[in-house]
């Protein structure tokens, strides 16, 4: 991506910009690339992961569940320990709510029947992210976790950003247009190609996630037997 933006800045080596520079103007445009493909699709980002989440344990390190990097939000816990196809989703509960679910002595109470079961996020030492589930599991639980990762940053010449190829173009023009404004150069033919192709990748990939079939009304459903 860096080397596609040098070729339009007519720089092939670094000497106006740095490659730190212009990794935080690629950046940048792919954070805001992303923002408008979430605003078409917003579940076009989530992933899923699944995680066993130990027994006995008040909190667990992200990391130590497995996740690649920390998550950004968490869109949806289920708990399948003993049956994929039957998940009892676990409620998002604040880190001051998570008292709720233990006895005040220290003890951890069955509160399943009037809360169901919560977790929450929380820091750990250092800032690391950590996870909790209430009531504390006395053995381990199988965890599927839905949600969406941050932005993984673009550092290398040849670093690939996780949206379609489509998009990459786009990222190297918003860019050059930041690295232009800086240098008072023109602007407005890198703005005007930035926007046609950022809106032909969007409405391409709005193409590829609508539902094409046409619906069938069904007016007078006395008429069909679905007991066939």
């Amino acid at each position: 991506m860096r080397l596609r933006a040098r070729d339009d800045l007519n720089e092939a080596t670094a000497s106006f910009w740095s490659d730190a520079e212009l990794n935080r103007r690629l950046n940048r445009s792919y954070r805001e690339i992303r923002t408008r493909i979430a605003q078409l699709d917003e579940e076009f980002f989530e992933r899923e992961i699944t995680v066993v989440y130990p027994g006995s344990s008040r909190q667990v390190p992200l990391t130590t569940l497995g996740f690649p990097a920390e998550p950004l939000k968490f869109v949806r816990v289920e708990d399948i320990t003993g049956n994929a196809n039957a998940p009892s989703v676990l409620d998002h509960v604040g880190k001051g709510e998570e008292t709720a679910y233990r006895i005040t002595g220290g003890g951890v109470a069955d509160f399943t029947s009037i809360h169901g079961s919560g977790y929450y996020l929380s820091a750990g030492p250092g800032g690391a992210r950590e996870m909790g589930v209430r009531p504390q599991p006395s053995s381990s639980l199988t965890l599927r976790i839905t949600y969406v990762g941050m932005t993984t940053e673009l550092v290398a010449d040849l670093d690939s950003p996780d949206i379609p190829e489509d998009f990459h173009e786009a990222i190297v023009l918003g860019a050059v247009y930041s690295a232009r404004l800086k240098e008072e150069a023109p602007v407005r033919d890198v703005r005007e190609r930035y926007e046609t192709v950022l809106r032909n990748a969007l409405t391409a990939l709005d193409g590829r996630h609508s539902d094409r079939h046409a619906r069938v009304g069904v007016v007078e459903p006395e008429m069909y037997d679905y007991d066939v």
